[in-house]
């Protein structure tokens, strides 16, 4: 699973989830999902997480760069991002971490 947080400047919040709805039909492929983060928020500052299954260079290749581009023209220093990619770690009585 990939996970793109995104740090937005609360003035520029509301339009910023109006572009995400609008621009969400170019990753239709990726199946994604917009969370609102409730912890650890900074003030002026609201955190969205957006989370997708698919392949990580595809998303990197295809997706990531265009996001990048939109927002800087969009919102200028006013949303910044950073890609996470997880790896599901079974819970279980044979649990094996691979480093």
């Amino acid at each position: 699973m990939l996970v793109t947080s995104f740090f937005v400047d609360d003035a520029v919040a509301v339009k910023f989830v109006s572009w995400m709805r609008n621009f969400a039909p170019t990753m239709k492929n990726f199946t994604p999902k917009l969370y609102k983060v409730q912890s650890q928020q900074q003030p002026g500052t609201q955190t969205f997480s957006l989370q997708v299954e698919n392949n990580e260079s595809e998303w990197n290749a295809e997706i990531l760069p265009n996001i990048s581009k939109e927002i800087s023209v969009n919102f200028g220093d006013k949303v910044l991002l950073f890609v996470s990619e997880l790896k599901e770690v079974k819970l279980s009585k044979e649990l094996i971490v691979n480093r």
